[in-house]
Formats: structure tokens, sequence, C-alpha cells
């Protein structure tokens, strides 16, 4: 506009978008009364894929815990009531997406199956539940009695990319429920880090070997952004990047300078509960030391907060 000091206006946001077909599901199996399997036909988003996305009709019941893996191509799914052998039932599924950000094709959103279960001599052990007790703390639950042998022995477990296990309790007279430490330094919960924890070589009391599901994110989805905090503050030189934290799916952040000037927005599309900043405005340049302010958006919630960097 050449009305203007200025000609041309600020960059705009980057756009883009990439042909793929939809990604479909291959089949579905039952396993036990309490479990069953979902085989994609690619790999699928882990960050994804969590048990508010499924529903079980006709009790319109979410699974106790799903776990993906296999780098996305499989996904187990656990009930904490059982399923009846030889009933029709149908599994609802929404929101999920592939590496490249696609929706599951709308023709997989429901699928129907009758149970049938396997004929194994020896039932598989593999975990119905787990849940974050604070961030050092995880408690998980195993559908089977656990050799306490292998289940209590740490080294049988490791966390990705960083973290560790310090020590494992039994907290249940049936050898079923366990509590782990976990190493202070650990990124755990919704920090916009997704850890891994690996089981090896666990087994039930019947020494089957704990394989399905053995690898599982330990994020869980935030839903209000009253819990929202910013890590590493106050920002110092030989940092180049913040992260916003426990964030639900799909927050908007608005981040300003003093003077009230907008720099720029961050969304959260990766549903692993965080937002990581790169320092830089909207233009891709970096910003200067200062304080900065923020402004979250989620439904129908805000916040708002401050900024302090330091180079």
């Amino acid at each position: 506009d050449y009305s203007f000091q200025n000609r041309k206006s600020n960059l705009s946001e980057i756009c883009s978008a990439k042909p793929n077909f939809p990604p479909h599901i291959d089949s579905i199996v039952t396993l036990n009364n309490y479990q069953c399997m979902l085989y994609f036909n690619e790999s699928m988003d882990e960050n994804s894929i969590s048990a508010s996305d499924f529903i079980l009709k006709p009790e319109d019941k979410h699974p106790s815990s799903v776990i993906a893996y296999k780098n996305g191509y499989k996904t187990l799914l656990n009930f904490s009531l059982p399923m009846e052998e030889s009933v029709l039932y149908q599994l609802e599924i929404t929101d999920i997406r592939d590496k490249d950000g696609t929706l599951l094709d709308p023709r997989d959103r429901i699928i129907e199956f009758v149970c049938v279960f396997g004929k194994d001599n020896k039932e598989k052990p593999y975990i119905r539940e787990w849940s974050l007790k604070n961030k050092t703390i995880l408690l998980i639950s195993f559908n089977l009695p656990m050799d306490t042998t292998t289940t209590l022995n740490r080294t049988n477990y490791s966390l990705e990319p960083s973290g560790s296990v310090e020590s494992i309790e039994l907290i249940s007279t049936g050898n079923k429920e366990y509590k782990l430490n976990l190493n202070p330094d650990s990124y755990i919960g919704a920090t916009g880090i997704t850890t891994y924890i690996v089981f090896n070589n666990l087994r039930s009391e019947e020494g089957v070997l704990f394989t399905e599901g053995n690898k599982i994110s330990l994020v869980e989805t935030p839903t209000t952004l009253k819990k929202l905090y910013i890590y590493p503050q106050p920002l110092i030189h030989e940092d180049n990047w913040i992260m916003f934290a426990n964030v639900p799916p799909f927050t908007e952040i608005f981040i300003y300078n003093m003077h009230g000037n907008f720099i720029t927005k961050l969304t959260e599309n990766d549903q692993n509960g965080g937002i990581k900043w790169d320092l830089k405005s909207k233009n891709g340049k970096l910003v200067s030391s200062g304080i900065y302010l923020y402004y979250a958006k989620w439904n129908n919630e805000t916040k708002l907060g401050k900024i302090a960097i330091v180079r």
C-alpha cells in the first residue's frame, strides 16, 4: 500500500497442506474379555490417541487405558468391565490422526465387531490402568498377578528420552498393583516433551512374558488452563526456547511486548500438553531481552501471565 511509509504488511502466518490419503483400520481383534487390538494401515500419531477418542457401544464406555505402540501401527484398548463373547459391539472413534496430521478415514469412525477370544492356554499380561499421582509417582495396575521377582526389578524399566525409575513398590495383596518412583528430573505429565516408559522382561505369576503394550507414553491430557506454567523461568542466555506446559489440546497463546504490540501466536497441535516458543516474532526475528505478556485461550477459559527473557 503506497499510502503508507512501509509499503508492505507484516508476513502472514505460515500455512501448509500435504496431499495424503486418510489412514484406515485394517482390523480389530479381541484378545480377551477386557482387551482388543486395533491394526492400522500406516503409522499413527501416538500423541493423538487417547481413551477419550473411543466409545464402546452399547455400554457407552471409554477404555480404561489406550496404549499405542509398534510406531503407531497397533493400539491396545483396555476396558475395566468385561466384554461378552459372541455379542455384537460398536466402537466409535474420533480425532485420531496419522503422522502427517490426517484424520482417520470417516468410513472407519464406527467399527462393528463380535467378540471371539483366543484359545491360548495362558492369559497374557497387560496394563489395565495407569495414572500419575504426581510428577514422581506412577501407579500401574496389571490384569494378572505379576511375578514380583521381575516386576520389582528396577533394571527392567527405562524412560525415553530421559529419566529413570528409582524404585518399585507392591501396593496390593494380589500382586497386580505397583507404585513406580521416578527420578524428579524426568519430564512426566503434560510438559510438552513426550516421555515413554518401556517394560522389559516382566512376567506374570504363570511365567507369561509381558509383551503386548510394553511401551506407553506418560502424557495426561489437561482439561483446564488453571495449572499452565512456563519453563525455564527466568530464561537466560544459554536457553533458546520457552515451553508453555500443562495446556489442553488446541490452546492458543498470544504474546505481546510490554507496550502491547503483538509478537506472535502459538497453538498446541501435538496434544502432548505443551507449546514450545523459539523466541521468535511472527517475522522470524529473535526477540530482545525484557518482560513479555502472554494471553492463553482455550474454550471459554483464558489466562494472562508474564515471561522474563534475559540475554
